[in-house]
């Protein structure tokens, strides 16, 4: 549990191993019926792998990939544009005026 912005982590993984390569997979749950959330916290879901390949003896090639879907609230809905300012960026400034900015162009 994040502490300054209230979110867990809900993560299955694995892993794969052959000759060269180790790749260890994962998702993040959004729901997850056996822990549920607590009050007031934020989950992000996704997706992503990360590759470790021998190329030499002291080479080795990383490749990484994450794919996060929009955070969840405790009430099942999208978490607000602060909740996610908040936990991506660590601070909410700014973000009234690009609230005000997206709702001007709203047709």
């Amino acid at each position: 549990m994040n502490l300054v912005v209230p979110t867990d982590l809900r993560k299955i993984s694995s892993s794969f191993e052959d000759d060269t390569r180790v790749v260890i997979t994962y998702v993040a749950l959004a729901h997850d019926e056996a822990l549920p959330m607590d009050t007031d916290v934020i989950r992000s879901p996704g997706y992503g792998w990360t590759s470790f390949e021998r190329v030499t003896g002291t080479i080795t090639l990383i490749r990484h990939n994450n794919v996060a879907a929009t955070p969840v609230a405790t009430t099942g809905q999208s978490a607000t544009l602060a909740q996610i300012g908040q936990l991506y960026l660590g601070t909410t400034n700014g973000l009234e005026r690009e609230m005000t900015d997206l709702a001007r162009e709203e047709p």
